[in-house]
């Protein structure tokens, strides 16, 4: 009677059950896990002991900062080694001269984070690690003022400070935020997107300009700690989640097989309905790395599921619909789905009482995951790049899920902070980002005998290893699948971008001009037929006049312009030079623009200057809007009507006309076949000419017949039937 609610009596009796197992199953996949892949808990040194950060004794290096000699002397002690061996090894690996001491400082910095990074989050706690949340902030703090020179003056006063004001500050990020920019490090987004992507789990290279922005909202542009804090501790939240997803789906017999991750869940407290034409069924959805699945409820369980394979070659869309009972449509709260095996599309709609944010945040996920599977299909990525490919669009998917939960809404355009939904649909040049994100990830995964890696590195010289993967990062937090895996080591050279860097950082400033252009064009966009068609008469000024010397030069009423115009067209018809008219009048445009530039007649006209039309939505203007509605539907009354007619002619609703039509053409096609094209173009030359001279020459018999003729001639009949999704609508509701 009520499935729905039974349903979720079902699913919430069976969940409590399952949180007897939950941490011996979370036993059982730590166990499952390979240790090179996974610590438990957080990071400690040789002796067990844990690290503290900011260190209590932090060699001064020379012109560095405070913020940085702590960086540089925890990365040494995780690292297990000693400042003065990073110096000598960075030294021996990176071509030094030449540099500035501003860059000397950041590649010595990035020498040593990124390496200590590889390390850290090997550890599958890192993430509630108090140490990494500061230690990662101030590689980024670091990162932006290296050198003494550089800092602000409030650094040195940082860790006496900062330690009172970051226990609460996140509580209330909202109110206190801009304050707090003012009282305590930021980071700006130079340092964010150069530092952050090396840690993996923080952000990706692609779109960690997106992630910032949204971030920064409400700080002006700046990252201050708490935020981070914020931020980190969301993402461990919904890792938390997500294992919990697997348990689900394990526990409650999910229909997804155990090469799948289990990304997200609905149905089970809100309601999913699934449409299929006039059908309608409530039930639970499930996505995963390769699949969407909905399961129909009954009154104690569900029935088989439906799959939805995204992983397969399948021409998949997946857009917003609107949705309703019995096929309706009606509610802008449903995402529609179809491929090349399925006849009608399905529909799944979430019921929200105000907005649609549920089908956003649907909508971004599946795109994801179907443009993730299309990214490996166009690469003919191999199976290692599979799985790093598969584990940047779970990466993304959590990042979305942390920053949803930081600043707690759905950013608009969530598709912008995922990976492969951003390099495909949001940014500019982003084919060229997906090309040069599928070389780097093979790059990252060939294999390599040691005389080709010794080669190799010699070319590579001043490159250091950076085994941070996404697959290595999902293994340290309890995430990923067993498969056969093949190592991925990325390589980055300190102190320069890589080339997906380069190409990422071109289209983001390429993106914000593109979207700079739009809200240009949405200002452009004005309110009000009348202050719309002002606009356009103003522009349309010279083509109306361009269009008013013709007509006045075709209907004679300026003879002498008349009389050249004709003779110039008989010219070019006569020496054949019809076919150069379109490209002289193009090169005319040309040669126009020039002209107004040289002549800097178009500095005059930086702007449109328009004169509002008196009023406001006057009778007036409403009556002109209903004049201008009734003629476009006149023309398109007398376009259908002459469409039915030569229906009529040529399915023989007149057949003493129809009969001739054969016998015309015939003698059409013989007369065009033997005269030649210049003897037409002089004959319509003159027919145009003549015919402006109505008043002057009367019509002849032969045009007067024609037209009779033609009026003669009735339209072929119309009769209007209802459609059969209206009619399966009708039939539902009276069934």
């Amino acid at each position: 009677m009520f499935p729905g609610v039974t349903s979720k009596l079902t699913d919430k009796f069976f969940k409590s059950i399952g949180k007897y197992v939950d941490s011996a199953k979370a036993e059982g996949v730590h166990d499952s896990k390979e240790a090179a892949f996974c610590h438990p808990g957080i990071y400690r040194d040789e002796k067990g002991e844990i690290i503290q950060y900011p260190p209590k004794k932090a060699k001064k290096l020379k012109h560095l900062t405070s913020t940085a000699n702590s960086v540089v002397t925890y990365s040494a002690r995780v690292l297990s080694t000693t400042i003065e061996n990073l110096q000598h090894d960075f030294s021996e690996t990176i071509p030094v001269t030449g540099k500035e001491q501003l860059d000397y400082a950041r590649s010595f910095l990035e020498f040593c984070c990124f390496r200590a990074f590889s390390t850290l989050i090997l550890y599958e706690d890192h993430l509630s690690d108090d140490n990494f949340h500061r230690y990662t902030f101030d590689c980024m703090v670091a990162w932006e003022s290296p050198i003494v020179s550089q800092s602000n003056v409030q650094e040195e006063n940082r860790e006496s400070s900062a330690k009172e004001e970051e226990d609460d500050a996140s509580l209330f990020y909202t109110d206190l935020m801009p304050m707090l920019v003012d009282v305590q490090d930021t980071v700006g987004v130079d340092a964010f997107i150069r530092v952050s992507p090396f840690t993996t789990i923080v952000s990706d290279v692609v779109n960690a300009h997106v992630q910032f922005d949204f971030l920064t909202v409400s700080t002006s542009g700046r990252m201050p700690f708490p935020m981070y804090r914020k931020y980190l501790s969301a993402i461990e939240k919904n890792i938390k989640e997500l294992r919990k997803r697997q348990e689900y789906a394990r526990v409650h017999n999910l229909p997804t097989s155990g090469e799948e991750l289990v990304l997200e869940m609905d149905g089970i407290s809100q309601t999913v309905i699934k449409h299929v034409g006039a059908k309608s069924a409530s039930g639970r959805l499930t996505l995963t790395d390769h699949a969407l699945y909905f399961e129909e409820s009954t009154m104690m369980s569900y029935r088989e599921a439906i799959k939805l394979n995204l992983s397969s070659d399948l021409a998949h869309e997946v857009f917003p619909e609107l949705c309703g009972p019995w096929g309706s449509r009606i509610f802008d709260k449903a995402i529609a789905y179809k491929n090349s095996s399925l006849e009608d599309p399905i529909m799944f709609e979430f019921l929200d009482l105000v907005g649609s944010t549920r089908r956003e945040y649907w909508l971004a996920l599946i795109q994801e995951v179907k443009d993730c599977h299309m990214f490996i299909r166009k690469y003919r990525l191999d199976e290692s790049c599979q799985a790093e490919a598969i584990s940047r669009a779970i990466l993304g998917i959590i990042r979305l899920q942390a920053i949803r939960d930081s600043i707690q809404i759905l950013p608009s355009k969530p598709g912008g902070l995922l990976t492969f939904s951003s390099a495909e649909d949001f940014l500019r040049w982003g084919d060229l980002v997906s090309e040069a994100l599928a070389r780097t990830i093979k790059d990252a995964s060939i294999h390599r005998t040691e005389e080709e890696e010794e080669s190799f590195s010699e070319k590579m010289s001043g490159y250091i290893k950076v085994p941070s993967s996404s697959v290595k990062m999902l293994h340290s937090l309890a995430l990923w699948r067993e498969y056969k895996h093949s190592e991925v080591i990325y390589r980055v050279r300190p102190g320069e971008l890589t080339s997906l860097e380069k190409i990422v950082k071109e289209a983001a400033a390429s993106s914000k001009q593109t979207q700079k252009v739009k809200a240009l064009e949405e200002e452009a966009k004005l309110d009000g037929v009348g202050i719309n068609i002002a606009v356009m008469n103003e522009l349309l000024r010279p083509v109306l006049a361009f269009a008013i010397w013709i007509r006045d030069v075709m209907s004679w009423n300026r003879p002498l312009e008349t009389f050249h115009v004709a003779m110039f067209l008989l010219y070019v018809i006569y020496r054949d030079w019809l076919c150069y008219l379109i490209p002289f009048f193009i090169a005319a445009t040309g040669v126009y623009i020039l002209w107004l530039k040289l002549t800097n007649k178009a500095a005059k006209y930086k702007e449109i200057v328009v004169q509002m039309p008196a009023g406001g939505v006057s009778f007036d203007q409403v009556v002109t809007a209903q004049r201008v509605l009734s003629q476009f539907q006149s023309v398109l009354q007398a376009a259908n009507v002459i469409l039915l007619k030569i229906w009529a002619l040529a399915l023989s609703v007149k057949p003493e006309v129809t009969n001739l039509l054969p016998f015309l053409f015939f003698l059409i096609a013989i007369v065009m076949a033997l005269i030649p094209f210049k003897l037409y173009a002089f004959v319509i030359h003159g027919a145009i000419f003549i015919s402006t001279l109505r008043t002057r020459v009367p019509e002849s018999k032969l045009q007067r017949r024609l037209r009779e003729l033609w009026y003669s001639i009735p339209p072929l009949p119309v009769r209007i039937v209802e459609s059969r999704e209206e009619k399966t609508t009708r039939e539902a509701l009276q069934g």
